[in-house]
């Protein structure tokens, strides 16, 4: 837990607020958005999966993070896949920035800058949201057969 309230220190809205729990490790661990966890141990990809479902926490349900981490695990592409992720961040805080530049030219009302900061935000997430809902389903697990 430390290790994310260190990294994610900066994605905090006020002091207080917790990056990542126990309990939500648990109830990912449980919702099978991780890989097993062994000894109470966390793989690297599961410290990989975590720092990616945080991310995604907080414009994604959690019915979608576990459709695009079902996806990332059957290929066990995780360790390629967040350092794609990492390369991406500063080509996107630039795009992000010039953005928050453009909205904060053309718009002098606090209220203003809010809703389009809002409704960029709601763009975005659609375009994510309709991304996810072309992947395939996760398929159910399979049931044994009672015994006779």
């Amino acid at each position: 837990m430390q290790l994310f309230e260190e990294v994610f220190e900066q994605s905090k809205r006020n002091p207080e607020e917790k990056i990542m729990t126990k309990t939500m490790i648990n109830n990912y661990a449980k919702g099978k958005l991780l890989q097993p966890i062994e000894n109470k141990k966390y793989s690297k990809n599961n410290i990989l999966l975590i720092a990616l479902i945080y991310h995604m926490k907080g414009t994604l349900s959690l019915q979608d993070i576990q459709k695009v981490l079902h996806q990332v695990k059957e290929t066990n592409a995780i360790e390629a896949l967040y350092e794609t992720f990492e390369n991406a961040q500063p080509p996107l805080t630039d795009h992000f920035e010039q953005s928050v530049q453009t909205i904060e030219e053309k718009e002098s009302d606090r209220i203003q800058k809010i809703l389009s900061f809002v409704q960029l935000s709601n763009f975005y997430r659609k375009a994510a949201e309709q991304l996810i809902d072309e992947l395939p389903e996760i398929p159910e697990p399979k049931k044994s057969k009672p015994v006779k």
